[in-house]
């Protein structure tokens, strides 16, 4: 399998599963992932938060079903059984909140993986940033993993403790400066925007500063052709079975 900066080199364009197969199986768990890998995609996208005892988990909202505190302030005793969903995927009778570690496992060989940090979590963040690092060291995995945020300050610091790990800043709803300027201010290796943010004026500043640049979220075909329109090389989706489908035909 290629490094990310292998395959950044062959101008590919790369399809993200958005949370895994969410538009088809419930988002962030072990089924969603399996499938969107078996799909074909590039790069499978996810969550990332931690528990109050500090186990890196893969959930998206801040509060589970069921309870009215955050992860955070969640033992994960207290939730790794809980059913947040069904699958009809073969293997997965029911689904789970996973382990970060245990959708490496699965993925690794695969497909690349996005992580995304939700930092709004007290001060979870600084006290377990080295610690989520550390682990996709120890999976051998830093080669095809990229750590993306809406925090520009935590791909700071995600830099400051590990300057090979790849980070990509994602647009922050307001912030109209260009994808160089983030960059810049980042030190980020990709700029994500969503597609209402698309412009011929983002596309000129990544086409002449050559930044990796991804946008979410494309479900139809309607979206796909507006988004071929201008300079990308990743696009997420909920539904990479039907992107791929309708890639192969263009």
């Amino acid at each position: 399998m290629l490094s990310l900066y292998e395959y950044e080199q062959t101008k590919s364009l790369m399809v993200a599963a958005h949370r895994g197969s969410s538009g088809t199986i419930t988002e962030n768990t072990l089924a969603a992932f399996n499938d969107a890998a078996e799909s074909g995609v590039s790069i499978v996208e996810l969550d990332i938060q931690f528990t109050e005892d500090n186990i890196p988990v893969v959930y998206h909202d801040f509060c589970p079903p069921g309870f009215d505190k955050r992860i955070s302030e969640i033992k994960y005793d207290e939730i790794k059984n809980l059913k947040i969903g069904k699958s009809s995927a073969s293997n997965y009778d029911s689904v789970h909140i996973p382990l970060l570690e245990d959708v490496v496992k699965l993925l690794k060989g695969r497909c690349y993986l996005m992580i995304e940090i939700k930092v709004n979590t007290g001060n979870k963040f600084n006290q377990n940033v080295e610690k989520l690092i550390n682990m996709i060291l120890n999976n051998n995995y830093q080669m095809n993993t990229i750590f993306g945020s809406f925090s520009h300050d935590a791909l700071k610091k995600i830099k400051l403790i590990n300057s090979s790990i790849y980070t990509a800043a994602i647009k922050i709803p307001g912030d109209n400066r260009l994808p160089s300027q983030i960059q810049n201010d980042t030190g980020c290796e990709a700029f994500i925007c969503s597609v209402n943010e698309l412009s011929d004026e983002m596309d000129d500043d990544v086409t002449r500063y050559n930044i990796f640049t991804g946008v979410y979220t494309v479900n139809d075909e309607a979206t796909l052709n507006k988004v071929l329109k201008h300079n990308i090389r990743a696009i997420a989706t909920n539904y990479p079975d039907i992107i791929l489908k309708l890639l192969d035909k263009k």
